[in-house]
């Protein structure tokens, strides 16, 4: 990964709070308004230019930072080699990710 460490905490925690941020909004919304308001042209291009960016800046890790995203829940264990990492919050990913992810030096 061509980022440091804390560049990646930093980039990955504004990811966390945006995307939990945004799911707590859009359950506001009304069912019958949401695809008005959220399926169109202008929102897919913004989800596109950052799943871009994503592929480009998380390379080669992406897949683990979408699952962080959008899949995991507390509790959950992460099997690396012959090491079991519990991730039940945003610190524990972030020391799995120091420990098993290769970052640029400062």
């Amino acid at each position: 990964m061509n980022i440091t460490y804390e560049n990646f905490c930093e980039i990955f925690a504004v990811m966390f709070d945006n995307d939990k941020r945004g799911s707590a909004y859009l359950q506001t919304v009304p069912t019958d308004i949401r695809s008005a308001v959220f399926d169109n042209g202008y929102v897919d291009s913004l989800n596109n230019t950052i799943s871009k960016l994503c592929d480009m800046v998380f390379e080669p890790y992406v897949e683990t930072v979408y699952w962080m995203l959008y899949e995991w829940k507390p509790g959950a264990a992460v099997i690396e080699g012959e090491k079991l990492y519990i991730i039940n919050d945003l610190s524990d990913f972030f020391n799995y990710t120091k420990e098993v992810m290769k970052f640029v030096k400062d």
